[in-house]
């Protein structure tokens, strides 16, 4: 199954009377890839949207405001390589040094077990997945296909698809990103139960709770785990080189797809 896009779809936000139009795409896993934006020249910038050199994209993880290139970047890996290096580990930028993100990744699969490795925040490599799999595999670099880090949106904790209000409270990340509040969200979940599945949905809103988008993946079978991603100025889109969601914002690592 390549990456097919399937338009766009109108939402009712639960915190208050809008509308809200989310953009969506399906795909497998080796549909996905994870892309800088960077240049190779000096002083090293980034690109907005209508720069990528991506025809269909989403914003990546988050990223730090203290420069591009720096060991606290977002996790972003890409065929076994970090997407910019030097920014080899699990954070969103420096405030979040004692509370790193959680991340999503995707091993290269060279075992008997379904390529999917989620792994909880503040892993570092090798990682040992015995937790996950039982069966005291280590994952190390060389392994990831492809891995992305962000805000686990706790799919599977169905009293958190109450209200937004309750979401907002229980949520693990409840304190963060003005998760409540209508802003340009980004998402990535996928559609499998366990550990085990390549069919996954990344959705882009215009403006919504992230209790609206998470409820939306829910929606499309994303009942395990899923990823929010930066959001509000950073999250943009295109399709097929057409913008779907415009931002000025420069984007250090995209999800081409």
């Amino acid at each position: 199954m390549a990456t097919i896009y399937q338009g766009v779809e109108q939402i009712t936000c639960a915190n208050g009377s809008s509308q809200a139009d989310v953009y969506w795409w399906t795909m497998t896993n080796n549909d996905i890839s994870l892309v800088s934006t960077v240049t190779s020249t000096t002083p090293k910038t980034a690109r907005a949207v209508a720069d990528w050199s991506a025809s269909t994209a989403v914003n990546g993880p988050f990223f730090p405001v203290t420069g591009i290139n720096n060991s606290v970047n977002a996790f972003a890996i890409n065929n076994s390589s970090w997407v910019i290096p030097g920014c080899t580990t699990n954070y969103g930028d420096q405030d979040n040094q004692s509370n790193p993100l959680d991340f999503l990744m995707d091993p290269v699969d060279k075992r008997s077990v379904t390529s999917l490795v989620f792994h909880g925040n503040g892993a570092s490599f090798p990682l040992n997945t015995t937790d996950l799999y039982n069966n005291n595999i280590t994952i190390n670099l060389s392994d990831v296909n492809w891995g992305l880090g962000g805000m686990d949106l706790e799919l599977s904790r169905n009293e958190l698809d109450t209200d937004w209000a309750t979401f907002s409270t229980k949520w693990k990340w409840g304190d963060n990103c003005m998760s409540i509040y209508n802003f340009p969200r980004t998402v990535i979940g996928y559609t499998g139960g366990g550990f085990s599945s390549t069919n996954y949905i990344i959705a882009a809103c215009e403006s919504c709770s992230i209790f609206d988008i998470r409820l939306f993946l829910k929606s499309k079978g994303c009942n395990y785990i899923g990823l929010y991603l930066d959001g509000a100025a950073s999250t943009s889109a295109k399709n097929n080189s057409t913008i779907l969601i415009p931002s000025d914002r420069k984007i250090p690592v995209i999800i081409s797809m």
